[in-house]
Order: C-alpha cells, then sequence, then structure tokens
C-alpha cells in the first residue's frame, strides 16, 4: 500500500511540477514574440530622413568647430584624430542602403559594401574592433519594440542608435544621437529606410 502511494504521489507531481515549468518559460517565449522582426533589405528614403548636417552646426557653432576652426582637431591628448573624424563621418552619413538578417540570438547587419556587424541583444558590452577605426565597446539590447545598440570609445565619439518599424510596418525608422568631448551638446536625428529587394 505504501509503495502504490508513493507512485500515485509522484504521478499527481509530474504534471504540477511540469506546469510550473511552463510558467517559466512562457515569459520569456513571449518576450521572443514580441520582439519585432527587423529582417529585409533597407534603403534610405532621404525626404523623410533628417539632415545630420543641419543637426552639427548647431551643436558645433561654439564647440569644437567655433574654438579649433577645424573640427576634431581639438582633441584630448593620446587619441587617434583621423580614426575620429572616420567614426564621425560615418556615423553622420550612415549606409545607404543594408540588409538585417535576424535570429533568435542575434542580428547581422550588412551594409551595400560589404561591411557586417554582428549583434547580440543581450545587454553585455563586446569589444567591436573595425579597420582603420581601431576599438570601441558595443551594447545592444532590445528596449521594447527597439534593438538599441551603444558604441563608445575612450576619447572619440559616443553614439546610441535605434532601430524600430513603423507604425504600419512599412518602414525602417534608425535613431541616432552621437556625442563627442569636443563638443558642447549631443546632436540627434532619424535616418527613414524603405523596403527594397536588392538594397544591400
Amino acid at each position: 500500500m505504501t509503495s502504490e502511494s508513493s507512485v500515485l504521489g509522484i504521478g499527481s507531481a509530474l504534471p504540477l511540477a511540469l506546469m510550473l515549468l511552463a510558467l517559466q518559460v512562457l515569459p520569456a517565449s513571449a518576450v521572443q514574440v514580441d520582439r519585432p522582426n527587423l529582417s529585409g533589405s533597407w534603403v534610405l528614403n532621404e525626404e523623410e530622413s533628417d539632415n545630420p548636417r543641419e543637426q552639427m552646426r548647431p551643436a558645433s557653432g561654439s564647440g569644437m568647430q567655433g574654438r579649433q576652426g577645424g573640427g576634431m582637431r581639438g582633441r584630448p591628448p593620446g587619441g587617434d584624430p583621423r580614426g575620429d573624424r572616420e567614426q564621425m563621418r560615418r556615423l553622420m552619413e550612415g549606409p545607404h542602403a543594408f540588409k538585417i538578417l535576424q535570429d533568435d540570438s542575434t542580428v547581422t547587419i550588412v551594409t551595400e559594401d560589404g561591411m557586417r556587424l554582428v549583434l547580440f541583444p543581450d545587454g553585455q558590452e563586446r569589444e567591436d574592433l573595425v579597420e582603420g577605426l581601431g576599438a570601441t565597446k558595443l551594447t545592444a539590447d532590445w528596449q521594447g519594440g527597439k534593438l538599441v545598440v551603444a558604441r563608445k570609445s575612450d576619447s572619440g565619439p559616443e553614439a546610441t542608435q535605434s532601430y524600430e518599424l513603423s507604425d504600419d510596418g512599412g518602414q525602417l525608422v534608425v535613431r541616432v544621437r552621437i556625442e563627442h568631448p569636443q563638443m558642447p551638446r549631443p546632436i540627434e536625428f532619424r535616418r527613414v529606410y524603405d523596403p527594397s529587394d536588392d538594397a544591400a
């Protein structure tokens, strides 16, 4: 009788254990489902996008250009001015077209010139080494319906880029915020991308 009760006890405990396991798994699955699918090829819509140069003028008028008369020359010692200027150029211009490949654990961005950036949106800081630009620290994470990517370096520009679909899902909106030690304030602008079959 004791043996039979023990078997029954184990049997009745199994469904409860499975239910508890399901409750632990479901929230993570739900979060995964809520993440937008950014996959596809995207091409810049210049008419709907901001002109970052217009944002740059007031930010630098009394800042690094006003003081130095030459953009990025007045940097803290020990930095790389050429790499600094190239990082700023890339951040300001952005890709004209690119492709996003997305799976459960990574988001890969492939630009039209063949550059590939693999993001792990888990909030962990990683080092990103780009030829000619040096190393920067890179963090990617899902924040609501946005993929937020933050870059920072010891003395150069720091940037935050968020990728999100428009309300109707027909466009990709990239919002950019750039800070630099030689700029009096951050600059912010957005780029709008339309879907394209052969964007990248």
